[in-house]
């Protein structure tokens, strides 16, 4: 005898944001997490960014955000400099939280963490 099992599907939830900083492009994706995990390119994050300037530049976002949501993130970025491409992740990031929280926006906008150049 056998039996038919439907095999379920697990769905995340996240929200996906792009940051473009010069020639970086930054793709964001948040996921609602337990613990407060990010990855750049399949990285660690501190692996990826050695510098703790460039870690606090991307951290902006994270700080101004509620602190009791905790996110995993993951990155994928590509083009442009080392610095360039975490201000694009923070870019990408504050644009990811803004569509999860939209009062996030203001406080955002007054840190011009929403502001592209041209």
């Amino acid at each position: 005898m056998t039996t038919k099992t439907k095999t379920t599907k697990v769905v995340t939830r996240y929200t996906e944001a792009i940051g473009r900083l010069k020639t970086s492009i930054a793709r964001v994706r948040i996921t609602p997490n337990s613990k407060q995990e990010i990855t750049v390119n399949n990285q660690s994050f501190d692996n990826y960014f050695h510098i703790v300037d460039l870690q606090r530049i991307v951290a902006v976002p994270l700080a101004l955000a509620p602190a009791t949501e905790k996110w995993a993130i993951s990155v994928h970025v590509r083009g442009g400099g080392i610095h360039s491409q975490a201000e694009a992740i923070a870019m990408g990031l504050a644009r990811a939280l803004v569509k999860v929280e939209p009062s996030l926006r203001s406080v955002m906008k007054q840190k011009k963490l929403l502001r592209r150049d041209s």
